[in-house]
């Protein structure tokens, strides 16, 4: 069983598992990982996929993550400021993302 320290050591995008939790900056676990989204094969990591609870799955761009990490993906902003950015998602827009191998478009964010 890993010790204590070894729990927050950074890991690749690639190793994160559903039910990772997702810490905003202020130390609020807003969530927990559905999915990853990104290209494997292209090693072009594009976000994360998370649920709070009973609520409607979301997504965040790569952008809002601070570092991923054996126990969390810690976020850039405050509770606050990621659900106000968190977008939310269906299994068909995380389809198209992965058959396109690029971001899909409604990750764009409109002003």
């Amino acid at each position: 069983m890993p010790d204590d320290e070894s729990r927050d050591d950074e890991i690749a995008w690639l190793a994160v598992t559903p039910g990772l939790a997702v810490v905003a900056k202020d130390g609020e676990v807003i969530g927990h990982v559905t999915h990853i989204l990104g290209d494997a094969n292209e090693d072009i990591f594009d976000g994360v996929g998370y649920r709070q609870g009973l609520h409607s799955p979301k997504m965040l761009p790569e952008e809002a993550i601070e570092v991923i990490t054996r126990s969390a993906i810690r976020l850039k902003l405050t509770a606050e400021e990621a659900l106000a950015q968190s977008a939310p998602y269906s299994e068909e827009a995380i389809y198209h993302a992965e058959m396109s191998k690029r971001k899909h478009p409604f990750w764009r964010r409109q002003e």
